[in-house]
């Protein structure tokens, strides 16, 4: 008896210890999940003296989580709306009140307005920047017998307060990018949150899709102290396209469950719609047959519209040249401005699967560099992945290849007329320099005169638009019509390694793209350049 006695107890002790370190495990090393189908609510509205005395309904609404379908935790005679005790705590982390503290200050009529205006500016400052309305907001929390308020204003153009209107009687729009916004930053701060991983379903689907990107900045924040899973169909809430941050999810042809690929261009084109529009899926050609994608131009993938736009004057200029008896080469192409440099891959990548000759061209800088260095690892053709070149220029963008000169001259020609009344100076070379030597990594025109644009900001120069310079360049580069000849040789120079890049594209479609009933339609075509 006793022998058996002692080879139980090893075996108790073995699977008591099992069972510690799974709740160990499961406790503390398992990543947390937390599922999100539906947001809670902020109404901004408070009664001060029942969240601090804790009732019993004010318990219950605390002891499980808040949904949609719950009852409301009470209603004032004016019809506003109370929140709960949940929703109240993640209102006054954010806002930096200390109800204790708040209702000590009632009667004391200065410190009370004093800690009022702090709690409204701190609130004002954490939802303001990633508002993306057509007016800046201020929030300000009002308190008075004791039911705390919070009201939204909009503010503007000459700074004054407009629209001053409680936060429940605001759109559903901005009361779900408000409720969201406070939260989730309060949550993942205090430690409801912390750390786990979020999965979100469907965030943002009722907003303007203007704001829709707001949420995308609010999420980005978030992602620095959570992982975050969210899905969507807006084109709108698709905010990165490196490998690794963007998967599709589609029926399985194997089994009956679901598939996830990072590798979208391989889906249906059904299934993406939504990426297709966020890369701009009007430019992308229908082409069913991939082997007919071999007889259409090339397609030439760049950071921008402003960089399309140079290109194609630059090609009408050239072709008139040629018409002169000038020899220069010309694109025969398909120009595709996309929206930065991390958009270009995926549309690179989606042109390739369809089986047409593609050629990306990024600008030469750190950011660039390394998408570009991706997209080549990814399996592009040999040769196909360039860089702007300008002699001597450790960085450049597409504007560097004019010269500081002509770039300048466009400039000043631009901004002239339209900043008179801001006391507009025309800008020099001198100017380049100064805010170089203060800050070396201001290689590149674009972002040296941006800073210059931001030393003015107080005079009302506003913000500066390469578009508009862009558009002012291409006018005179087309009535001109010739180039001076640094420049020239430039633009010549990257035209031809264009040119040598989609020749080397000539053979026979990839093994890897679909058959002609699998390239489903896509969007319309474009004309060409």
């Amino acid at each position: 008896m006793s022998a058996l006695c002692l080879a139980v107890n090893p075996l108790v002790a073995l699977l008591e210890a099992e069972k510690r370190f799974g709740t160990l495990i499961a406790d503390q090393l398992h990543p947390r999940f937390v599922y999100f189908s539906s947001y809670k609510e902020i109404h901004g509205a408070v009664l001060l003296g029942r969240y601090l005395e804790g009732t019993a309904e004010k318990k219950a609404a605390n002891a499980k989580p808040a949904t949609p379908a719950e009852p409301e935790s009470g209603v004032l005679e004016s019809g506003e709306r109370l929140d709960k005790r949940e929703t109240i705590d993640n209102l006054f982390f954010l806002a930096g009140i200390e109800p204790q503290q708040l209702q000590g200050l009632r009667g004391k009529i200065g410190q009370l307005g004093q800690y009022l205006r702090r709690a409204s500016r701190k609130l004002t400052d954490a939802i303001q920047p990633t508002w993306l309305g057509e007016s800046r907001i201020s929030a300000e929390v009002e308190f008075g017998d004791d039911i705390l308020r919070v009201k939204i204003a909009d503010i503007g153009p000459d700074g004054t307060r407009i629209r001053e209107q409680l936060l429940q009687r605001r759109s559903q729009g901005f009361r779900w990018y408000f409720s969201f916004h406070v939260n989730f930053t309060a949550e993942t701060q205090r430690g409801n949150l912390k750390e786990a991983i979020l999965l979100l379903d469907e965030p943002g689907l009722h907003l303007h899709p203007a704001q829709q990107s707001g949420v995308l900045e609010v999420m980005r924040q978030l992602s620095t102290r959570n992982q975050l899973l969210y899905s969507t169909h807006s084109p709108f809430m698709i905010g990165a396209f490196d490998l690794g941050s963007l998967f599709v999810v589609e029926p399985s042809s194997v089994a009956p469950a679901a598939q996830v690929s990072e590798s979208f261009w391989d889906a249906d084109p059904n299934t993406i719609l939504p990426i297709l529009h966020a890369l701009g899926a009007q430019q992308l050609r229908p082409v069913r047959d991939p082997s007919l994608a071999r007889a259409l131009p090339p397609v030439v993938v760049l950071e921008g519209e402003t960089d399309a736009l140079y290109l194609k004057t630059v090609n009408c200029v050239f072709r008139a040249e040629c018409e002169r008896d000038t020899k220069r080469p010309v694109l025969d192409v398909e120009f595709f401005g996309t929206k930065g440099a991390p958009k270009i891959g995926p549309c690179a990548r989606l042109h390739s699967k369809m089986g047409h000759r593609v050629v990306a061209v990024y600008d030469n800088e750190p950011d660039a560099r390394r998408h570009a260095k991706e997209l080549r690892e990814s399996g592009m053709p040999e040769g196909s992945v360039l860089h702007i070149e300008v002699e001597a220029k450790p960085e450049c963008d597409i504007e560097d290849m004019f010269g500081e000169g002509r770039y300048l001259k466009a400039v000043n020609e631009v901004y002239r007329p339209l900043l008179r009344s801001a006391r507009f100076t025309p800008v020099t070379t001198t100017d380049l320099k100064r805010v170089r030597g203060a800050d070396p990594s201001l290689i590149r025109i674009v972002p040296a005169i941006e800073r210059i644009w931001a030393e003015h900001a107080t005079d009302g120069w506003g913000a500066f638009s390469k578009g508009k310079v862009c558009e002012h360049l291409c006018v005179s580069l087309l009535e001109d019509a010739r180039f001076e000849d640094r420049i020239a040789e430039r633009f010549e120079g990257l035209f031809k390694r264009i040119n040598d890049a989609a020749a080397k594209q000539v053979g026979p479609p990839s093994a890897e793209s679909p058959p002609p009933s699998e390239a489903g339609p896509l969007p319309d075509e474009p004309g060409r350049s």
